[in-house]
């Protein structure tokens, strides 16, 4: 994967600039001063770098940085990988489709971020990018001074990435069994303080001998047991009013149905209105019969009435305890029992887990020892290989040590951190990275290092600046011929004043700095063949013809 198309408007001194890259290897040069530092600082806010209102043209209201991201080939992993991180935040890009990353600073503070046309915040962007540009400068925070991307390096060295994960692996299964067994302890001191009490809440619950619902029937059954006296008083009234031979309800319709009788006599006519007249009869008939059948179930029974409501005393009691309903006062009851039940099998499941916890820890061992073995022997290799790279390219009496330092306990990435140390002068101690290199080695360090890795690194776009502090012409050629080799697996972008190193590019622009009706700005022109002439004998010391002819013959190696 590569970056195509850069687009800058109104940031710094820059009015508006499209620049399209080539695949492998492109120099930036141009005068101290010129503004070179200008495309560090767009694909700093590509990366979701700092965005500072400062940074917006004089005269403008906003700032806008855009990239282009295309894929090499068909076959490009980095691509394809970082597209499925893409789709697994919830981008939807086609195969082919080109990732654009877009910042915007207005004057107002307000910073826009896009992803594919999808707004992010800075530190989604940061996150989604991450592992897309390197660079490496004297002001950035680069990755190689951070010991977990050495320790990231030195295994992708060792090609011990099946290794790691099997660690990280066996390592989680390790913990988890770990802890469940800690929790399995820390509960059995809860539940054995607990045992009396558990013990007493399943007594009382059980020997109720609840029954779903229960609670319902027996406050109808009280309210009728309750009211029985007066229930009997209404019945009997209900029968007097229907039963009663000489104004009953039931004796005055059957004597208006044998006179409806007389009438259908007279008149058949009238026949179809005695429907209703039947039904009512009817009705009231099974009416009478269920009041009669209802009253024999009706008891009055005082030793009955204080039974229920003693039941209902005791369920009242459980509920204000265990639950607001029988079933979930059933449901404490059963949880209270796998506990007690758990209580009782402490011992067996404490042993089980314990050998599962120690098995797992083996295993995890034996899967650590390997890696660290695989580690030793590739940081032996790398250290001696750094060493030799560092000589080439102008750091002679360089020490380097990729150092192991075991762990006190053993984490997911295996039994031992990693950490890179160096000395770049004679008679001193090699120390770590970040506390003793400049931005310079630093970038020639990383240079040697990606040399050495340059079919395993997995970062496309790699950004120097600075590589060429304090080298002489010699050292630069080798700067540039590794830069070269760097570039067949890389998009490489090199901000460089020596003629050594841009002579090696595949693309070579220039920066200027222009002043026009009282304006400066900053343009970016990438040059042909007899402007990189030019070019190169401003850098060797002004433009002449032994220096254009120099230039020719930098160009033509």
């Amino acid at each position: 994967m590569y970056l195509a198309k850069l687009k800058i408007e109104n940031l710094a001194l820059v009015d508006s600039i499209d620049i399209d890259f080539a695949k492998k290897w492109s120099c930036v040069t141009g005068e101290t001063g010129a503004g070179k530092s200008m495309i560090l600082g767009a694909l700093r806010l590509l990366l979701g770098g700092r965005a500072d209102v400062s940074l917006i043209r004089k005269g403008a209201e906003r700032a806008i940085v855009e990239g282009v991201f295309l894929a090499s080939d068909k076959n490009d992993i980095c691509e394809h990988e970082w597209k499925n991180t893409l789709a697994e935040t919830g981008f939807e890009l086609e195969s082919e489709e080109p990732i654009i990353i877009r910042r915007e600073l207005t004057k107002t503070g307000r910073s826009i971020a896009q992803i594919a046309g999808r707004l992010v915040t800075a530190k989604q962007l940061a996150a989604l990018t991450k592992n897309i540009i390197d660079i490496h400068s004297q002001h950035d925070h680069q990755s190689l001074i951070r010991r977990a991307e050495q320790r990231r390096a030195l295994d992708s060295f060792a090609s011990a990435k099946s290794l790691l994960n099997e660690v990280a692996a066996t390592y989680k299964k390790w913990r988890k069994a770990e802890n469940e067994y800690n929790e399995l302890a820390k509960r059995e001191r809860q539940l054995r303080r607990e045992e009396d009490l558990l013990k007493f809440q399943f007594e009382e619950i059980s020997s109720a001998k609840l029954q779903t619902n229960e609670d319902k029937e027996l406050l109808q059954k009280e309210k009728s047991l309750a009211n029985a006296e007066e229930i009997g008083n209404i019945i009997s009234e209900l029968t007097a009013l229907l039963e009663n031979d000489d104004h009953g309800v039931l004796s005055n319709l059957r004597i208006a149905q044998r006179e409806f009788m007389r009438l259908k006599n007279l008149d058949p006519v009238a026949e179809k209105l005695g429907d209703s007249l039947s039904q009512s009869l009817i009705e009231l008939g099974d009416f009478n019969q269920q009041l009669a059948s209802y009253e024999d179930g009706i008891e009055t029974n005082p030793k009955k009435l204080t039974a229920v409501q003693n039941r209902i005393d005791i369920i009242t009691q459980l509920k204000k305890k265990y639950g607001e309903t029988l079933n979930e006062i059933i449901a404490f009851a059963d949880e209270v029992e796998k506990k007690l039940s758990m209580i009782e099998n402490f011992d067996e499941h404490v042993a089980e887990l314990k050998l599962k916890t120690e098995n797992a820890k083996i295993t995890l061992d034996k899967s650590a020892a390997k890696l660290t073995k695989k580690r030793a022997a590739a940081a032996k290799k790398l250290s001696m290989e750094i060493k030799r790279e560092l000589k080439t390219l102008g750091l002679k009496d360089a020490k380097f040590v990729a150092q192991m330092q075991t762990l006190n306990e053993i984490s997911a990435t295996g039994a031992e951190g990693i950490e890179f140390l160096i000395s770049v002068n004679p008679g001193e101690d090699a120390k770590p990275l970040a506390k003793v290199v400049s931005g310079g080695e630093l970038s020639r360090i990383t240079l040697a290092l990606k040399c050495i890795m340059t079919n395993s690194d997995d970062v496309p776009i790699l950004v120097f600046d600075e590589i060429d502090a304090g080298i002489s012409g010699t050292v630069a050629h080798a700067v540039g011929e590794r830069l070269k080799k760097l570039s067949s697996n890389h998009q490489i972008f090199v901000i460089t004043h020596m003629p050594q190193i841009a002579s090696r590019s595949e693309n070579h622009f220039t920066v200027t700095k222009k002043i026009h009706n009282g304006r400066t700005s900053v343009t970016i022109d990438k040059l042909d063949k007899k402007e990189r002439e030019k070019e190169i004998a401003r850098m060797l010391g002004g433009e002449s013809k032994t220096t254009i002819a120099h230039a020719k013959e930098l160009l033509n190696n």
